[in-house]
């Protein structure tokens, strides 16, 4: 019988006892009615004692909480102390009624209330009515019983059952596992009976066979959490359940799992076209697979996207379950150039595979060999060709290291190509002429803004002109840059004026004040004094013509030469250079004129060297 059905059966017998005690407290009450009629029409003398009238009235004690003897003797007490002679009482139940305050078995209510007429009915008998307790109804003991049998209906009669079920690995299903109230203890005033009823232990359920996500799987496994193992199966479709365990109808783990192996049918190639290449979603749908990826340009697929596969999305995978996949490795764009050196390992990294197309500008700001500007741009895709055009920087000229060089050498024009030199002449004491012996800006300085570079180029240093057989004037007007310093005149044959000597003589460097002494002659007669000094100065003028010819040309043995007899030579004395500022001239020259210096020579003549004083001529 179902909780709802019980339910009404102690409603139905409550409602039948109520009645009862309704239809026996109508029955004492006409009764006592007839009694009392009986006893008042007795007249006096008739059956009864011969003092009083019989049934005397007697009002009614309180008798509540007292047993039922104990109620009768109170009222036959009542009545003996009214009349003389003993009276009987007898007491009417009229009905038990629960009472929590008053012990089961006494009385509850009394009818006629305290100190109320007794009625007495024909016998004589006192009667009254009362209500006796029940008691307070406790917990019947309900635990290891069925939930469902009658003998817990019957024991909870009156009570409301308030049922829960716990699934309960040792108790059988629908048997009460606990309560509240305990057994014996007292109901609450609504009467709940809270039991604890056993829904058993869950068994595993027949899964094999069956789609892992079907709705029958759904409900079979409620509350239960399923553990798959994917296996592939030749035979078995996809997402069917192939084993089990626990197996059917065994009880659970205390987890409430099974694990169920689930048939992954035969691999097929996943659908991987459009998807990244190393995202987990590729890694996830090919696990157990093997990508063979193969990477190919693209003008449209972003890098790293999958743009064809084989086989196609469905088809069966082969023994070996490779997928080769095609990857997008995109369009290649320009890197990031500017600012790097172009002949850097960087550089060469990220431009394999493109060409350079290079052009070198000087730039004032950027170092040699730097790229300041790049087309395309960094980022932009790159031309079908890929080429990148970069400008490197030549850094901006500096002058080269000119000084010391010849100033129309091969050599200068190779360093000095696109610069302007502006030469200025320089006559030098040491340099060579067209040797470079100044520049601006000096070496390794940056040039103008023109390119230009001025230099210092050598004229050389000049010689002195051969003056001998001039006169002074003609000298000044074929040289004049020379300043003839005349020191003094010599007599002569020759014509007046001519020049007889000089110093320095030909083809020597001049001086720093670029001045050339000279002796001239002169026909005139002069006091002896002059004659004598032209005489001297002519003698050692010529010696020392004679002696400088003799330095400058290699000296010529005699042919007469006689192995027996020595080796005949010309031989010159060397007098060292002498100063002649004293043998001539005037006095203003002398005094204007700083003294020259000539190296004198003395012909000896020829003369002859033996072998045997050979050591002593040396």
């Amino acid at each position: 019988m179902s909780f709802a059905g019980l339910a009404l059966h102690n409603r139905f017998l409550t409602l039948m006892a109520t009645g009862a005690r309704v239809i026996i407290v109508l029955f004492c009450s006409a009764l006592a009615i007839t009694q009392s009629a009986s006893a008042q029409s007795i007249e006096p003398g008739q059956g009864s004692p011969a003092k009083v009238e019989f049934p005397v009235p007697i009002t009614m004690p309180r008798i509540i909480g007292m047993t039922t003897a104990q109620a009768e003797q109170a009222v036959r007490r009542q009545a003996e102390n009214r009349v003389y002679g003993t009276q009987i009482a007898r007491a009417v139940v009229r009905r038990n009624i629960e009472s929590r305050t008053i012990a089961r078995g006494r009385i509850v209510s009394q009818s006629p209330a305290q100190n109320g007429i007794l009625p007495a009915n024909a016998a004589g008998e006192y009667v009254f009515q009362i209500d006796l307790s029940s008691g307070w109804p406790t917990a019947p003991a309900l635990k290891g019983k069925r939930v469902d049998s009658a003998e817990v209906r019957r024991m909870t009669r009156g009570m409301r059952v308030v049922p829960e079920f716990r699934e309960d690995h040792d108790a059988a299903r629908n048997i009460i596992i606990a309560q509240t109230p305990t057994p014996g203890r007292t109901l609450p005033a609504n009467r709940f009976v809270n039991i604890t009823v056993s829904s058993g232990w869950p068994t595993a359920p027949a899964l094999e066979g069956k789609m892992t996500d079907s709705a029958e799987v759904r409900r079979l496994t409620r509350g239960i959490r399923i553990v798959s193992e994917r296996r592939e199966d030749p035979e078995a479709a996809p997402n069917i359940i192939v084993a089990q365990t626990p197996k059917p109808g065994q009880k659970l783990p205390a987890n409430r799992s099974i694990n169920a192996v689930v048939s992954s049918g035969w691999p097929i190639a996943p659908a991987l076209e459009g998807k990244l290449a190393d995202s987990a979603e590729i890694r996830r749908t090919t696990r157990g697979m093997n990508l063979i990826p193969e990477r190919r340009e693209d003008p449209v697929a972003a890098p790293n996207i999958i743009i064809a596969q084989a086989p196609t999305p469905g088809q069966k995978l082969s023994a070996d379950r490779s997928i080769n996949v095609v990857v997008s490795s995109g369009w290649p764009t320009a890197p990031a150039l500017e600012g790097k050196m172009a002949d850097s390992a960087e550089v060469q990294q990220l431009t394999r595979g493109m060409m350079l197309i290079q052009e070198h500008r000087e730039d004032p700001a950027a170092a040699p060999n730097t790229i300041i500007t790049q087309v395309p741009t960094p980022g932009q895709k790159l031309s079908a060709n890929r080429s990148i055009d970069v400008v490197i920087s030549s850094g901006w000229p500096t002058a080269p290291t000119l000084e010391g060089k010849l100033a129309d050498s091969a050599e200068v024009q190779q360093l000095t190509r696109g610069m302007t030199l502006i030469t200025e002449p320089q006559q030098h004491l040491d340099a060579a002429p067209d040797i470079i012996i100044a520049q601006t800006p000096a070496p390794g300085q940056k040039l103008p803004a023109n390119r230009s570079i001025n230099i210092v180029v050598s004229s050389g240093w000049p010689t002195t002109p051969n003056l001998l057989g001039k006169t002074a004037e003609e000298a000044k007007l074929a040289f004049p840059p020379i300043r003839l310093i005349e020191v003094g005149q010599q007599l002569s044959f020759i014509r007046d004026g001519e020049i007889l000597s000089q110093s320095p003589m030909a083809n020597e460097k001049l001086n720093s004040q670029k001045s050339v002494e000279i002796v001239v002659s002169a026909d005139k007669p002069l006091p002896l004094l002059a004659a004598a000094a032209g005489v001297i100065s002519a003698l050692v003028i010529g010696g020392a013509w004679l002696g400088a010819q003799a330095l400058a040309s290699p000296k010529k043995i005699s042919p007469e030469i006689d192995a027996s007899d020595g080796l005949e030579l010309r031989v010159f004395r060397d007098h060292g250079r002498q100063s002649v500022s004293e043998l001539a001239g005037s006095e203003d020259d002398r005094q204007n004129e700083a003294p020259v210096e000539l190296r004198v020579f003395t012909d000896l003549g020829t003369q002859t060297i033996d072998e045997t004083n050979e050591e002593d001529d040396r």
